[in-house]
Parts: C-alpha cells; structure tokens; sequence
C-alpha cells in the first residue's frame, strides 16, 4: 500500500515531523527485523505524535519556582515564598539579603553549624521528567544538600514514588568553620505534564479549579488555579471574614472608626519601631511594625529611606482605650538629620479630615 502524501486532514503536523514517519515506516517495511535504534526513535516520534494529536501540553512547565530577591528586608524564618528554616546554631545567623537567602556563622567559636531550609507542599501529579535546579554561592568551607521528600533526586533528576502527587524541597547547609556564608536563590523545579493543559499554566485542565486567585480579596480560595473574576475587596472600615476557602465574605465595619498614623523618621530608620496596644491586652500588638512589646521589630533601612514619612491606616473599636508607643534602639529618639522633612508623627482619629489626637513635630526624646 502506497505511504500517504500529507498527514490527517484534521491534525496540523509540521512538515518535516510527517517526512520522518514517512521515512521511519518506510525503513521499518523495508526490514524483516527492527533495529532496536529504529525501535526507539519509532517510539520517541510516535509519543510526539499523540502529544499532538491529543493537544496534550507536553513541553515542559515550571511547576514551582521560589525567588528571594524581592523579600531583600533582612529577616529571618519563613519567607513569603512559603518555606521554613531552622537551625539550632546559637551564633549563626539566617537572614534574606544581598538578594538570597543566607546563613552566615559569626566569628569566634562558631563552626559545625546547621540550616534547614524546607519548601511548602509541591503539587506533582500527572508530571514526568521532573527536574531541580537553583543557585547558591559561598566563600567556602561550607556545603549544601537538596533532597525531596516523596520520591528520590539523582542530580537535579526527581524521580516520584509510585502515586506521589506532592513533594517538599529540602536543602540542608553545613559550615565548617568561623566567618562564612551559604547562599540559595532561585529554586527551579520543572518537569512535563502529561495531560492536556489548554491555557498553558502548568495545571490539567481536569484539575482546574475557578475562583478568587487573589490574596488580597475577602473571597480568596487558596485551591483556584483559574480567576473567574468574582474577587470581592473590603474598602473603608469593612474587613474580611479571614476564610481562604473561597466562601470569605465581606464584613460591615461601619461601626468601627479610622485611625491615621503618619511618621517622618531621621536618616536611621533601621532604629525605629512603633506599636499600638489595646490596654485591656497590654502584651498583645494590633498596630504596628510587629515583633512584640518587649522586642518590636524596627523599620528595615533597605525598605524606608533616610527621612521618610510613612502613613498608616487601621480602623478600631472607639470605645476602646489604646496605647502608641514609638522606640529606637539607639535610645535618642527622632533627633538625628532628616533627608526629607522634620521628624515627627502625628495621629488622627475619624472619616476625613478627622480629629488630630496626637502631633510631635521637630527633635523629640523618648
């Protein structure tokens, strides 16, 4: 029987893709035996064939990617990313800076010591050719060791347990001497779906799933892979019902009064801190710039310029009976130079204009 001329009417095959299994099935016919190098490419060009044929998506996705450049604030623990880490070093330190993660050891006897860097849940069914890259650098005597929990990584290659369908990254850092850093940025992990994926964002179209994809909303649904355009946004004093299931509702927050804090800092920012407290909790921050009362966390200088004024919202229960407090580390207060006005603060209460409770303006001590 004569070869076809052209491919299916109703598959769009390159040219060239058709020439070779003309070529290929006209080899083979021509052979009483196949050979085994025949056999494979015969395979390997068939597997493209369906992959066509069937509009499966079989080019290869970024099923999870994590980049620590933007979270450069300097603080330690879980990143915005989704990852932990731990260590049980007492003179190393952990941090996100100089656009990496890093753990560093301090001088002295600090050696031997140990980080644990560990991925959120990473969804996995329905890929093959899963494949682990990222970046690290240090200034020696250290090591870094990745492992993926659910399966086993050779290299950067992945291979899944049998009916894995999550998986963890897991980098493990050890130095070994005084004075040295470990970096990691730009986690990769890509593998090829093997399933059809119309809209090309890494997920089967048999496992999409509609719904608010942003954050920020009040309907949020952590499981949508597809936005549907239903997110819905608190504004004014309204707030959200804080579920991230997709049935969080919009709450009436008409009986509550805004609050506006506004705080020009000198040119040392990173020695600022501010909270505010309801005094029947006296321990508990509901405003601020977090940490704890005992230890609040100061303003990173890598994300508030020398001088900057800085303006704050929140909206609160005006029957209740509250406490501000501004600190510095440095113990002279907002005394130094500012770049961009007088330092200062100042606080209103009430819709609009409001009613101004509090003002410091120029050098004060506190």
């Amino acid at each position: 029987m004569p070869l076809p001329q052209k491919g299916p009417s109703n598959v769009d095959l390159p040219s060239a893709l058709w020439d070779s299994f003309r070529l290929l099935l006209s080899s083979t016919r021509q052979r009483r035996q196949r050979s085994p190098i025949k056999a494979f490419s015969f395979v390997a060009l068939m597997f493209a064939l369906s992959c066509s044929i069937a509009t499966e998506s079989c080019a290869q996705t970024t099923v999870f990617e994590a980049n620590f450049n933007s979270d450069a604030s300097g603080s330690s623990g879980a990143s915005p990313d989704a990852w932990s880490a731990s260590t049980a070093s007492s003179c190393a330190a952990m941090s996100i800076t100089t656009s990496a993660w890093r753990f560093t050891t301090g001088s002295g006897g600090c050696n031997n010591e140990t980080a644990v860097w560990t991925s959120s849940s990473i969804a996995i069914s329905s890929l093959t050719g899963i494949s682990l890259s990222y970046n690290t650098t240090t200034n020696g005597f250290s090591n870094i060791t990745a492992s993926m929990s659910n399966g086993s990584l050779n290299g950067s290659v992945f291979t899944p347990n049998a009916g894995a369908t999550t998986t963890q990254i897991t980098f493990t850092v050890v130095i070994t001497k005084k004075d040295r850093y470990r970096t990691l940025d730009n986690v990769v992990l890509t593998g090829t779906l093997s399933c059809a994926d119309s809209d090309g964002d890494g997920v089967c179209d048999d496992d999409e799933v509609d719904g608010c994809t942003n954050s920020g909303a009040c309907n949020y649904n952590t499981a949508a892979t597809d936005d549907d355009g239903t997110c819905t946004y608190a504004t004014g004093c309204d707030y959200c019902s804080g579920a991230t299931d997709g049935t969080g509702t919009v709450v009436d927050g008409s009986a509550l009064t805004p609050f506006e804090f506004t705080l020009t800092v000198d040119n040392y920012p990173e020695e600022v801190a501010w909270y505010m407290v309801d005094d029947d909790a006296s321990s508990t921050l509901i405003w601020g710039t977090g940490g704890s009362t005992s230890n609040p966390t100061v303003l990173s200088a890598s994300e508030v310029a020398d001088g900057a004024t800085l303006v704050y919202n929140q909206c609160f229960d005006l029957s209740g009976s509250y406490t501000l407090v501004i600190s510095d580390t440095y113990g002279d207060g907002l005394l130094g130079t500012s770049s961009g006005g007088t330092p200062g603060w100042t606080l209103v209460v009430g819709p609009g204009s409001g009613t101004t409770v509090s003002t410091i303006n120029g050098p004060e001590t506190y």
